[in-house]
């Protein structure tokens, strides 16, 4: 299972969610698990069109964490591991649009609208 939500909250406020949820699978000849991990964010969108952005990664510190276990009883094997290269991150983000807003309408064409006279 895996889902994402956005939420609008007003006045140029949003938050998104994430995350992630899985059963044991196959890899391979591997049993593996994924554990669950969780991620959120918050924007501040400002008037001038900048944005601030504070994200949490990998919130549950389990992201990037996979047990496994490798059973072949003819060859009398069994093992397991349990790797972890979860980390979590704070990420802040700042935006800013700079330039010449207005050249970007004069760059506009209309070529459809030739296109349809001519027909």
């Amino acid at each position: 299972m895996q889902w994402n939500s956005a939420f609008t909250l007003g006045r140029g406020w949003s938050f998104n969610v994430d995350g992630r949820y899985m059963s044991d699978f196959l890899y391979g000849d591997q049993v593996q698990y994924l554990y669950p991990y969780l991620n959120a964010g918050l924007q501040k969108q400002f008037s001038s069109g900048s944005t601030l952005s504070i994200s949490l990664q990998d919130i549950t510190n389990s992201g990037g964490r996979i047990n496994w276990s490798y059973y072949q009883p003819e060859l009398g094997i069994r093992t397991y591991g349990d790797n972890n290269w979860s980390e979590r991150q704070i990420r802040i983000t700042y935006q800013c649009a700079f330039g010449n807003n207005q050249i970007q309408a004069k760059r506009d064409r209309q070529t459809a609208e030739e296109v349809r006279s001519r027909l």
